[in-house]
């Protein structure tokens, strides 16, 4: 199935809100929790959106499991995290430059309205090595741009400043550099795992 772009779709637009609990009251679901801890700068050593915002990265595996996942799940273990994110259909991208991040089409930064519509998925999704079968998401031809939080201005080489969002993953200056280059290049130039992590 071809991913679907939901920041495109008109119900998306103009309708980005803090969803911190559910209209009913009760706890909010595991993608909203998620989403609220990508969004809050504390986390961001150990979590974090890549700089298009539709996939996210676990940067740091045991601080990410000693100092966040107790303040919003009751388990405390990173094994039942990810069972959580395997359950609620979040795919992981197995190769390239965003290799161990995972992305679900209603999952986007800036949207948190739309992890709320998120319903686990009946039939196992399942995993693909083939890079085809995985969005380029650093392809702005087939993207629009998402929110972007946080914003900072940066000097890059040639001296320019460029925007980016203090919650994207990595090093700040260096990340931005990086993803301008994997943009300039061809969707299969990552398929041999040249120019990951």
């Amino acid at each position: 199935r071809k991913y679907q772009d939901y920041a495109t779709h008109i119900e998306s637009k103009n309708k980005i809100e803090d969803v911190t609990i559910t209209s009913t009251g009760k706890d909010p679901s595991f993608p909203m929790k998620l989403h609220r801890i990508l969004s809050d700068p504390e986390f961001h050593d150990y979590i974090c959106w890549l700089p298009h915002g539709r996939s996210w990265k676990v940067l740091h595996q045991g601080d990410f499991e000693d100092k966040v996942i107790p303040l919003f799940f009751r388990h405390g273990k990173f094994a039942s995290f990810m069972r959580q994110v395997n359950g609620w259909g979040f795919r992981r991208m197995p190769l390239g430059p965003e290799k161990k991040s995972y992305y679900h089409e209603m999952f986007l930064r800036g949207f948190p309205h739309l992890s709320a519509k998120m319903r686990r998925p009946i039939e196992r999704i399942k995993s693909t090595s083939d890079l085809k079968a995985h969005p380029n998401f650093n392809d702005a031809r087939l993207f629009v741009a998402l929110p972007r939080d946080h914003l900072v201005t940066t000097d890059n080489d040639s001296g320019s400043g460029s925007n980016i969002t203090k919650n994207d993953c990595g090093n700040v200056r260096d990340n931005a550099l990086e993803y301008d280059n994997i943009a300039n290049t061809t969707s299969d130039s990552g398929a041999d795992g040249s120019g990951s992590e």
